[in-house]
């Protein structure tokens, strides 16, 4: 099998019939760069396509999400679950996160 790699950046307007049937909104969105690829089998048909899988999270307006979830955040229509919604960090991972600083803290005063 073949494959075939790329980086995209999808920028629009929620215009026209509407995101999912809804009432357009008017808003633009802009996603950040996410990974393509296509698979290709030996008689050269596209067997497997992907895309959504977010390169630099900061850039764009859909709070780092990539695929449909992206703009549909970005026109103020997201999907009803939470992995539709960009990444929070949760109270349990902050915790770990100030006790590696702590750390690096008392670590660095001792030198």
């Amino acid at each position: 099998a073949t494959r075939y790699c790329n980086g995209r950046q999808a920028s629009g307007t929620d215009s026209g019939s509407g995101f999912l049937g809804g009432k357009p909104t008017g808003k633009a969105f802009s996603t950040p760069p996410q990974a393509c690829s296509l698979k290709f089998d030996a008689s050269g048909l596209a067997i497997k396509y992907t895309i959504g899988h977010v390169m630099e999270r900061s850039l764009g307006n859909t709070g780092g999400l990539g695929g449909i979830f992206g703009p549909a955040y970005a026109i103020g229509r997201p999907l009803p679950f939470p992995e539709a919604r960009p990444w929070r960090p949760s109270k349990r991972y902050r915790l770990l996160q100030a006790v590696g600083q702590f750390v690096t803290f008392l670590n660095e005063r001792k030198k």
